[in-house]
């Protein structure tokens, strides 16, 4: 696993950070000087200067760890880590490294977490596969939760670029014998809308981008043939 950029409507990709080891979930910082990255072979967080370089240790990890970083400048990258039965949010320096405790959530049951930074950095929202989204300031004020009706197993999570809403992928009973997969627009109201909705297909990962023009994500397509085999 390598980290690389790719222009927007081109198919070639730019390699940023190739080497014998693993390395996944890259965020910009927030001044756009830093690249950072989980080494997960040694199971690190780590910089790069944004222009090349060689890569630098911001800290060990234990636990598991994400990291959000804000588009807009003069606000934190946020590090999330379970401890206990807790999800514990910290300010992180790409130089200085892990700072202050921000706010902290009782963590679910659930097997799957994921969290998402809103763009001024000013509150995260976090989802664990049911059809609850929670939004968590981090300024120590109480948490609300946004319920998803008619919509489960919610996996991913992005904040809209204008901070009004939220894109996640959630699943609707509505086959005959497997549920449907589809990317929805949550405003903080509670309000759903559905915006790609393909059968045979599973949608992950969504990302606005901070212009607020497109919404990229992963796309798994499933198909399924029956086959009959003679003579074996």
């Amino acid at each position: 696993m390598d980290i690389y950029k790719q222009t927007i409507g081109q198919t070639t990709v730019q390699p940023l950070v190739q080497s014998t080891a693993s390395e996944t979930r890259p965020q910009v910082s927030p001044d756009g000087s830093w690249l950072l990255y989980f080494d997960e072979t040694a199971n690190e967080l780590r910089r790069v200067p944004i222009e090349g370089g060689p890569p630098e240790t911001v800290l060990a990890l234990k636990g598991s760890t994400l990291l959000r970083c804000p588009a807009r400048t003069g606000h934190s990258c946020v590090l999330s880590q379970v401890e206990s039965d807790e999800v514990i949010f910290y300010a992180l320096d790409p130089v200085e490294g892990k700072g202050h405790e921000l706010a902290r959530t009782r963590k679910e049951t659930s097997f799957h977490e994921a969290w998402d930074l809103s763009p001024d950095a000013t509150h995260a929202a976090l989802v664990n596969m049911t059809n609850r989204i929670q939004v968590i300031p981090l300024n120590g004020e109480a948490q609300a939760e946004l319920v998803v009706d008619r919509w489960w197993g919610i996996e991913y999570i992005a904040w809209a670029a204008d901070g009004k809403g939220l894109f996640i992928n959630g699943f609707s009973p509505r086959g005959p014998t497997w549920p449907r997969g589809a990317l929805l627009y949550v405003s903080l109201e509670g309000t759903v809308h559905v915006l790609y909705d393909k059968p045979n297909e599973w949608d992950v990962l969504p990302y606005a981008s901070p212009d607020g023009r497109y919404l990229a994500f992963g796309g798994m397509i499933f198909d399924s043939h029956a086959w009959m085999i003679e003579d074996f």
